[in-house]
């Protein structure tokens, strides 16, 4: 009866651990329903942006440096955002997002880490960081779209690139933001009338505040994905958890009616002696 009772409350025990692990994986799945909603909208809004600028050159005659690029200058340097954390949870590699910013990176370009893995990366590489995040998180969006802004505009850059872990792309695991044109987004049935938009409160203002909106949009939804990578590791360990202490449940279960049969069984015994 004493190995009853104690495997009664062995079972109880997991049950307990299997309640709170359970209500985390709802939570985490939530935060990631809730994340890839706000990504899909991010990027929806940036693709509409990118048929305004076509817009706004075809009614105003605009040639924007932003959309189009620049021309040739002699020291061009990119930027490039590498977003990679380590994988607490699992084996996977980052060899293809690695050889990806090795071929893309040429000497003088401004480099970017976000996350432990990226900033240990350039180390290792004896690439110079121009600044670095600890944390994939989007509150470094504001101080990344003003950098890029202004470097881009003032032709200290002539473009900016984002890798990171992703099955989202159809070539890599680089998206190109900046020239506009170059960012690869379906904009099937994206349609904008320009005469339709208010410009407020003049032409080169609206101009200026679509630039930065546009870029908190890609870099938002950008950083959002690449959060992803890091949430599945944490989804598959936490399903992986409960897996094993359901097995465990079960395991005890069949201990507990062992033990039940077995004094039963005695105690028949003892009645018919």
């Amino acid at each position: 009866m004493d190995k009853y009772n104690a495997l009664l409350k062995i079972r109880k025990n997991y049950k307990n651990i299997y309640s709170l692990v359970n209500l985390n994986f709802i939570q985490i799945l939530s935060q990631f329903q809730i994340l890839s909603e706000k990504f899909q909208g991010q990027m929806a809004e940036a693709g509409r942006l990118k048929c305004t600028y076509g817009e706004l050159n075809k009614i105003y005659k605009i040639k924007s440096t932003f959309f189009e690029g620049h021309r040739y200058i002699v020291e061009s340097k990119k930027m490039l955002i590498y977003v990679a954390e380590k994988a607490k949870y699992s084996a996977l590699s980052f060899k293809r997002t690695d050889e990806e910013i090795l071929e893309l990176y040429k000497k003088n370009d401004l480099f970017i880490p976000i996350g432990d893995y990226a900033i240990e990366f350039a180390k290792k590489n004896g690439i110079p960081i121009y600044i670095q995040y600890e944390t994939i998180d989007i509150s470094h969006v504001e101080e990344l779209q003003v950098l890029a802004y202004q470097l881009y505009m003032s032709k200290k850059i002539i473009s900016l690139h984002m890798t990171f872990p992703t099955n989202k792309l159809e070539d890599g695991n680089t998206m190109t933001i900046l020239p506009v044109k170059d960012f690869m987004i379906e904009q099937k049935d994206v349609k904008v009338n320009i005469k339709n938009v208010d410009i407020y409160p003049n032409l080169s203002d609206y101009i200026k505040n679509t630039n930065l909106i546009y870029l908190e949009l890609t870099l938002t939804a950008l950083i959002i994905e690449a959060s992803f990578y890091s949430m599945k590791q944490k989804i598959i360990r936490i399903k992986t958890l409960l897996e094993t202490v359901e097995d465990k449940i079960k395991k005890i279960n069949n201990e507990i009616l062992k033990e039940k049969r077995k004094t039963l069984t005695e105690e028949i015994i003892i009645t018919t002696q």
